[in-house]
């Protein structure tokens, strides 16, 4: 037996074998894992994987400050309910008179930073604004040759630093564009221009989104109109100057070149933010 014990040393010495040693399970007081305490993610086909959304409220301006005019307080009120606001800019402004077509360049994003210091002092993201970069004041010939080349920037497609650049200045374009972002953002509200305004560019948004809308089958958003350019206004209505409204307003300085435009600008911290519901006139294909 002895020489037993000692031939099992020296082998175990001559290879270095060493007991295996099971460890002893831990003791834990975690829950098991259970499926319906995970909430999965919504696969949304147009923009990979998001969290079940909040509902979305889409404005469509024309022209970088139409957002504020209309509906800064419409803003605050959405985000303040925990809504989501999204924000599209037809054109980016640049129509400046007797400049080069560089300088009108540079007017435009001026016009754009503007837009950007208030969505971001209301509370909205870079990311919640979409500039598509088609030239201002030429819509109505856009809608009525179906192209046009800018007579302010001499540009015939949107470049870059709009959200889809090389869009051609066509109407199809134009709603091709509109199309491609309501499908992203699948609002369940959208604001947009009146046909009633009396600036063109404002009332042919107002036809192109409603065409768009008429096309998009079982699709049926409650859809709200605002009025900036009429006849009919007066600043006879005056209530009480919302100061928030005047600050953000300031803001655009690039709009307060002359008396005329500073008094045009002002006087809508002046008038209650008004909207009419025409749902019903979108009439689908």
């Amino acid at each position: 037996m002895e020489g037993i014990l000692v031939a099992s040393l020296f082998w175990n010495e001559v290879f270095n074998v060493t007991p295996k040693v099971v460890p002893t399970p831990p003791t834990t007081t975690e829950k098991p894992y259970n499926r319906e305490e995970v909430k999965p993610k919504r696969r949304d086909y147009r923009g990979g994987l998001r969290s079940f959304s909040k509902p979305t409220t889409v404005i469509v301006a024309p022209h970088p400050d139409d957002e504020i005019l209309c509906c800064s307080n419409k803003i605050t009120e959405k985000l303040t309910s925990g809504e989501r606001v999204k924000i599209i800019f037809i054109t980016n402004g640049d129509g400046k008179e007797k400049v080069s077509f560089q300088e009108a360049k540079l007017y435009g994003e001026q016009r754009k930073n503007e837009s950007r210091t208030t969505a971001q002092i209301l509370g909205l993201q870079d990311s919640d604004l979409y500039f598509l970069g088609f030239p201002d004041g030429e819509l109505k010939t856009l809608e009525v040759q179906g192209q046009v080349r800018s007579r302010f920037t001499n540009l015939q497609a949107s470049t870059v630093g709009n959200y889809f650049v090389g869009s051609p200045y066509t109407k199809e374009a134009l709603k091709r564009d509109v199309t491609a972002l309501l499908n992203r953002l699948n609002p369940e509200e959208i604001i947009l221009p009146s046909e009633e305004d009396t600036h063109s560019d404002h009332a042919v948004t107002a036809r192109i989104v409603k065409e768009v809308l008429a096309e998009k089958h079982n699709y049926k958003p409650e859809v709200l109109e605002y009025l900036v350019h009429s006849k009919k206004f007066s600043k006879t209505e005056k209530t009480k100057l919302d100061l928030a409204k005047l600050k953000l307003i300031h803001i655009f300085k690039t709009q307060f070149h002359d008396i005329y435009h500073k008094d045009f600008m002002e006087q809508w911290a002046w008038v209650e933010e008004q909207f009419e519901n025409v749902s019903e006139q979108v009439v689908q294909q």
